[in-house]
Formats: C-alpha cells, sequence, structure tokens
C-alpha cells in the first residue's frame, strides 16, 4: 500500500510537471501563466491569453503565497536551483511571500537570467519591514537590485517616488540604464549635467 500511495504521488507530481512545462512553451515565458484577473493555482491557470508586463507585475505583487509558490514549482529547477532555500525555509510566511515575489518578478524582467541572492533579499525585507539597512559589498556584487526589487514591489497607484544618491556619473549612467531598459523603472538622472531648462522638468502625465 505504502509503495502503492509513493509511485500515485510520484505520477501525479510527473504529471503536473508535464502539464507545467506545456504551459510554459505555449506561453513562451513561464510568467506569461499569470493571469491578472484572478489567482488560480496553477492547475486551474488558463493560458489563453498573454498578460502584459504591468498585468503580470500586478499579479505577483498581490496573488496568495500559494499561488506564489505553485508557481516556482511549476517553473521548477529553472529557478528553484537557484534559490536561497535554507534562507527561505526559516523566514516567516508574510516575508517568505515578499522574497518570492521579489524573486519571481526579477526573475520575469530579466527573462530567467537573474534571481536574487540572500544578501540582496535581506536588504529587500528589511526596507519593507520598514529598518535601516547597510549593505557594505564589492562593485558589481548586486547591491542596485533591492533598490528596483522595492520599487517594483510599491504599488504604481500611489505614484512613489525613490530617490537614489550616487556618487560616481559612470554609476549615475549605468543605474539609468539599467532600471529603465532592465528593470521597467522609470528613471533620470539629476546631476550637473541636468539641463537648466524649465521644460525639461515638465513631465505630462502620459510620459510617466
Amino acid at each position: 500500500m505504502t509503495c502503492s500511495r509513493i509511485c500515485s504521488k510520484n505520477r501525479f507530481l510527473d504529471d503536473f510537471r508535464d502539464q507545467a512545462r506545456r504551459r510554459v512553451a505555449y506561453a513562451s515565458s513561464s510568467l506569461y501563466l499569470l493571469s491578472a484577473s484572478s489567482q488560480p493555482r496553477m492547475d486551474d491557470a488558463d493560458v489563453s491569453t498573454v498578460p502584459n508586463l504591468s498585468e503580470r507585475l500586478e499579479t505577483l505583487r498581490t496573488c496568495t503565497v500559494n499561488y506564489l509558490e505553485d508557481l516556482v514549482l511549476a517553473i521548477g529547477s529553472e529557478i528553484t536551483s537557484r534559490l536561497p532555500t535554507s534562507y527561505l525555509g526559516n523566514l516567516a510566511v508574510t516575508d517568505r511571500a515578499i522574497c518570492l515575489r521579489v524573486c519571481l518578478i526579477c526573475y520575469s524582467l530579466t527573462g530567467s537570467s537573474q534571481v536574487p541572492r540572500e544578501m540582496q533579499l535581506r536588504a529587500v525585507l528589511a526596507s519593507r519591514n520598514g529598518k535601516d539597512c547597510l549593505v557594505a559589498a564589492g562593485t558589481g556584487s548586486g547591491k542596485t537590485l533591492p533598490i528596483a526589487l522595492n520599487i517594483l514591489l510599491d504599488d504604481p497607484s500611489k505614484q512613489l517616488v525613490t530617490l537614489t544618491l550616487s556618487p560616481l556619473k559612470r554609476l549615475h549612467i549605468t543605474q539609468e540604464s539599467d532600471f529603465n531598459s532592465r528593470y521597467g523603472v522609470p528613471t533620470v538622472v539629476i546631476n550637473e549635467d541636468t539641463p537648466r531648462d524649465d521644460s525639461w522638468w515638465n513631465v505630462s502625465s502620459d510620459s510617466r
């Protein structure tokens, strides 16, 4: 009986993963599985339409922790092998949900090429929980990513503004490029090279 149950469970998981892989292939991206109009579990997900980026992000910002976990399972080792599972496993449910959200948001925006590391998740959690955070790490280690992820977690209807102070113009250029093109966060650089023309500061609602 025990063997039968184990075999049955294994077949169920194999079928579940196979079904998820077919849906992923159909949608061309794992996160196209998301439906902006509802929060179904993965076995009920409808992939007849492909949500746009803002719809996918909205779903990831608001869906339940069960939905997030189902989505991670459906994507499989492509993302699970890069998650800091030991760290995530020791978190409270609310904090784990925040981490899974930012991991899936980052995975989606970067075309599955990037998943936040533990250091970056710790920085995000500190900010979401209203704590000060100091990250001491070398150049190119990923200190900027938590800033982008915190912005992406915010409700866009609130039109919040984030100020980032950077000491180097080269870093200004890199961050502006990454935020605009890679993460879809509207960003401008303001320094001594910024135009003094008043028209530069007039931003219409259509261009935001």
